[in-house]
């Protein structure tokens, strides 16, 4: 076996170990070794109230699968009293509309933490013109009446094991540690 192969099989493994199907929860990047490789790249999309957010993409050969995440804060914009603790308040202050238009939930929403913030995280079949489908996982974490979110997006169904690699880079330090700085919860 090649060793990018191998170091993918290994990634998604670990993926699969922590436990398949399962959001909730932290996931530290200890518990993949590797890191898949996470290239910063420009916001994709038009600025709104929000602002920009950080956006990342992993590539196939280091992922397995050709991954993007998207995070951003949205400040005094969640719940103050319950957070992010249901699929109705993921769909309100989610972000996957930036990617499509028309989408559906495949599921309903499972418990997830970035860092010290607790919230919800769904997956979505995404519809866009011209292109083929795409999946998403949209995921919303609080913490008083600050909201970051974030949207896992990639051109195929995302396994379990894509998932915690998404989630490993988004409970990743440096990426936790902006997101409590941008939300003011340091």
């Amino acid at each position: 076996m090649r060793p990018r192969v191998l170091t993918i099989a290994c990634v998604l493994a670990g993926g699969l170990a922590v436990g398949e199907g399962h959001v909730g929860g932290k996931v530290s990047p200890a518990d993949f070794s590797p890191q898949p490789a996470w290239t910063e790249i420009k916001w994709p999309f038009l600025y709104d109230a929000w602002g920009p957010g950080r956006a990342f993409r992993c590539e196939a050969a280091a992922c397995g699968s050709r991954i993007s995440v998207y995070i951003r804060p949205k400040v005094g914009f969640c719940n103050c009293s319950t957070g992010v603790a249901d699929d109705d308040e993921i769909d309100r202050v989610g972000d996957v509309n930036l990617i499509a238009e028309s989408y559906r939930p495949l599921d309903t929403g499972k418990a997830v933490a970035i860092g010290g913030m607790r919230g919800h995280a769904r997956t979505f079949a995404l519809e866009l013109p011209r292109a083929p489908p795409h999946y998403a996982i949209g995921v919303a974490v609080s913490k008083k009446c600050d909201a970051m979110v974030a949207t896992i997006v990639s051109d195929r169904p995302i396994t379990a094991g894509l998932e915690q690699v998404a989630l490993a880079h988004l409970n990743s330090e440096p990426i936790t540690r902006w997101a409590d700085a941008s939300v003011r919860l340091q």
